[in-house]
């Protein structure tokens, strides 16, 4: 075993599962007759699933289990890997044997490296006349051939297999293919597997960590595809939650600040207008990982939605930055529904305006206390004071 069961137990001491969920599905729970429920976030069924003595089950679908098995199940890893995510959670040393260590590594380079050639593969596909579909939604975009280079964006084509053929071509095995998360299988009439791309018809944006290796893809469909943006699975190397879109450029910024925003065109069309501090958390609120990353800078600017989702994403940013000590303000985007729509209407300079004019964190949590929406008077009292 590479774990022994004290370490295991200390790790399950420190999570507390509620918490876990919350960060890892964003649901809300309520408390009836002393027990506290939630949505199952896997067969999601309301108020089905329970939680007692930090262990978690659902009445519908009988799924349940401690923190590990809540994170293998959701998050697609191993024992191995969901307690190795866990103790980084909760700062537990874990002894990893050196033979594991390089087992590990060797295994991770290879993942790298065949997201390196697919990344590769989507850029040359983008160029090529395959890619005529990927580039009219770009220029449609109005992404200029500076930003699709320094991004490394891509088309996946509108055959299922291109890619799959191509990595096999370059030696790699069906399992490493899988483990990847660029492709998938399923099988044929008479038993025979088939092997798939998980991204055709799409437009492809690398997902790239701080050290500049490619870790994983997000795709947006051009045809009548679900989802309308489809985001590489959990894998070995990848962890949405431990990494922000474009922040491998936005931590060498002069700019001595991060803008933190939720999508991907939003972040290239801030670095195409000069902001090139601008990042994105992937399809999730920021988390206690990621703010750590936005750490080697003093302030955040948060420029969300201003909807329900969007408002408590901010507030969670707000109360996390706050642990570590980092100054927030909230961009309020006016007379446009994100930043990339604003910074091509209305240009640079009326964004700089919309950051000298961002709204202090303690304003915006007061602004939006339960108060305002006519909640329980003594609820909104006790989250002023909170504030």
């Amino acid at each position: 075993m590479l774990f022994n069961n004290k370490t295991v137990k200390k790790i399950l001491d420190k999570i507390d599962i509620i918490s876990l969920i919350r960060e890892e599905t964003n649901q809300s729970f309520m408390k009836i007759e002393g027990e506290i429920f939630s949505e199952c976030p896997f067969c999601h069924s309301k108020e089905a699933m329970i939680i007692r003595d930090n262990v978690y089950y659902c009445c519908t679908c009988g799924r349940g289990g401690n923190a590990i098995d809540f994170v293998m199940r959701k998050k697609n890893m191993t024992f191995v890997q969901a307690v190795s995510y866990l103790a980084k959670k909760t700062n537990v040393f874990i002894e990893i044997p050196p033979f594991a260590k390089k087992e590990v590594s060797k295994k991770n380079e290879r993942l790298y490296e065949i997201n390196r050639l697919a990344a590769m593969y989507y850029f040359e596909q983008l160029k090529s006349p395959n890619g005529k579909d990927g580039m009219e939604y770009f220029n449609n975009r109005k992404v200029s051939p500076a930003i699709r280079s320094t991004f490394g964006l891509g088309y996946a084509g509108e055959f299922s297999d291109n890619l799959y053929q191509y990595l096999k071509k370059e030696g790699y095995a069906d399992n490493e293919l899988l483990e990847s998360g660029l492709i998938a299988k399923t099988k044929k009439e008479h038993s025979q597997m088939k092997f798939y791309d998980k991204f055709w018809n799409r437009v492809m944006f690398p997902i790239i960590n701080p050290d500049n290796k490619v870790i994983g893809f997000g795709g947006r469909n051009l045809g009548a595809e679900k989802p309308k943006y489809l985001n590489t699975q959990e894998t070995p190397i990848f962890n949405k939650g431990q990494n922000l879109y474009g922040f491998n450029i936005a931590k060498n910024s002069k700019l001595p600040y991060y803008i933190c925003c939720e999508g991907y065109m939003d972040v290239m069309t801030m670095h195409q207008f000069g902001f090139d501090c601008a990042v994105a958390s992937l399809g999730t609120a920021l988390t206690r990982n990621q703010i750590q990353m936005l750490s080697t800078k003093k302030e955040i600017f948060l420029a969300y939605d201003s909807d329900d989702a969007g408002i408590r994403a901010t507030k969670r940013a707000i109360l996390l930055s706050r642990e570590i000590g980092l100054n927030v303000k909230i961009i309020h985007i006016k007379g446009a529904k994100d930043p990339d729509e604003f910074l091509k209407s209305f240009g640079a300079k009326a964004f700089s305006d919309l950051i000298k004019n961002a709204e202090n964190d303690k304003h915006f949590l007061i602004r939006n206390s339960k108060i305002n929406d006519k909640f329980d008077f003594n609820t909104a009292v006790d989250e002023l004071l909170s504030i």
